[in-house]
């Protein structure tokens, strides 16, 4: 046969000179025989569109099942739009002809054929392969599907958010539709991938040393330019929303708050939030107006959590279980003031995915400990979610639940010890003292005192180390919930 890509070559030559010329024909059938796909497509799309005389679908569809069954994705999918385009493509063998091809070029990741099996899937339930499909359509560049991703990556809707991919998606479609929607819904996301430390920690007012050290170590690795560029991100929406785009006023609050560390008490700023309290309701509007909130208004953790539930339980929003986690921990660890406020969040029904939640036995727990193990749930469904990449949250909350639970069995010991040395006294009073001088008696005192402090100590020491395995046993509990009994919603 030759050098089949020399005889291909050769051919291409010869039709730049003359689109019809039959040696380069020959040449390139000559190299298809021998297995050459470019040659094979080549004579498909010659025979589809250059023959001198009228085309000729037979030896065109002949051609591209040539290459087809080489392996090339291209040439399936032109052969199974060849194919619907025809007069008998409701035929069964011919429909399964085309479906087969279809899935073939799909599978080998052609964006056209991709979309196309993504489109005969919606609405049909199998999400699965709904997102496969959709993924690959928009990784190879058509904006719907790439908007349609964009979305998903924020929402968390059937799959793990990824809020660096929406952005660069949202900017692709703004750009390729020339949407000013999309733009801003590409700033936003920006924004937010440029003051991640900030985002993640709305709704979470009490902070310990590790937490701070770790968003302090995020803001030390940060790129300087991230800065101008969240600033360039926030002039867009300021533009957006002078020119009267709804869906930058929305956004406009929060971006404010996460690049300017602004508290929104301007007088102009207090103008946009009626504004934008005005604008029908909204998944985009309730998402943002709950964030926003919950930055400025510290004092209502009840009405943060109702915002944010209500997205998660009737809006069916995938993103928000981190921040009714970070809610529900300000909660434990906040003012008596601030407990008795907002004690209506206790009351509030929760719906978890895990199956602990569900099987386990009803504690009496203070109000402390039922806030955090709220928290806790929250922050595993964040992580099973994907709405984090770690579990980090999920274990320091359940740390601090298990040091209330010990703090509790302290002060029953220290009372228990205590008890025990006023009825040792007791009963040394009334029965115990006579024919003793006052010395005598208050050198017993001091032997009971100094050996209710040592049984204590030694009690205590006990403590310790039991509450050592405790933790230990704890520990291997989460890593089992985290990575065997939760693969199941």
């Amino acid at each position: 046969m030759g050098n089949t890509r020399a005889y291909h070559l050769l051919a291409l030559a010869l039709f730049e000179e003359d689109p019809n010329d039959e040696r380069a024909v020959n040449l390139e059938m000559v190299a298809a025989k021998g297995g050459f796909n470019r040659s094979s497509m080549t004579l498909a799309y010659y025979f589809l569109q250059k023959g001198d005389v009228a085309p000729d679908k037979e030896k065109a569809k002949y051609y591209y099942r040539q290459a087809a069954n080489q392996g090339d994705s291209t040439a399936a999918f032109e052969l199974a739009e060849l194919l619907s385009s025809e007069e008998n493509n409701q035929d069964q063998s011919v429909q399964k002809e085309i479906d087969a091809l279809y899935h073939i070029s799909a599978e080998n990741r052609h964006p056209l054929a991709a979309f196309h099996l993504a489109k005969q899937l919606e609405g049909t339930g199998d999400e699965e392969k709904y997102v496969k499909y959709m993924s690959i359509a928009a990784s190879g560049g058509i904006a719907e599907a790439a908007l349609e991703m964009a979305e998903r990556h924020f929402w968390g809707n059937k799959m793990a958010i990824n809020i660096p991919v929406s952005s660069a998606l949202f900017k692709f479609a703004a750009d390729e539709l020339s949407s000013d929607e999309y733009a801003a819904k590409g700033a936003i996301t920006r924004i937010i991938t440029r003051n991640e430390n900030k985002f993640w920690a709305i709704g979470n007012y009490r902070m310990d040393r590790l937490e701070k050290n770790l968003l302090s170590t995020k803001k030390t690795n940060e790129d300087p330019k991230h800065a101008d560029e969240s600033k360039e991100c926030l002039q867009k929406l300021e533009e957006l929303a002078k020119g009267g785009l709804e869906l930058a006023k929305i956004f406009l609050p929060l971006a404010k708050i996460l690049v300017l560390d602004s508290n929104l008490k301007a007088a102009a700023d207090q103008a946009l939030l009626e504004e934008v309290r005005a604008l029908p309701d909204s998944r985009e509007k309730m998402f943002f107006q709950a964030l926003t909130y919950a930055c400025i208004d510290k004092d209502d953790i009840a009405g943060s959590v109702l915002r944010f539930k209500k997205l998660r339980d009737e809006m069916q929003v995938g993103n928000v279980n981190h921040f009714l986690g970070n809610l529900y921990r300000s909660y434990a660890f906040g003012t008596r003031k601030t407990r008795r406020n907002n004690m209506s969040i206790l009351s509030l029904q929760h719906s978890f995915h895990t199956a602990a939640s569900a099987s386990s036995k009803p504690e009496k727990k203070t109000k402390q400990e039922e806030a955090l193990g709220v928290a806790k749930e929250y922050y595993l469904e964040a992580y099973r979610n994907g709405e984090v990449d770690s579990p980090f949250m999920f274990y320091l909350a359940s740390g601090e639940e298990l040091k209330l639970i010990e703090k509790k069995a302290e002060i029953g010991l220290y009372i228990m010890a205590a008890a025990i040395w006023i009825l040792l006294c007791l009963y040394y009073y009334t029965s115990g003292r006579a024919g003793q001088t006052w010395e005598e008696r208050v050198r017993t005192y001091y032997y009971i005192l100094f050996g209710m402090i040592t049984i204590t100590l030694g009690i205590r020491t006990l403590l310790i180390i039991f509450s050592g395995v405790i933790r230990r046993s704890q520990r291997k509990k989460y890593m089992k919930e985290l990575y065997h009994n939760y693969d199941k919603k």
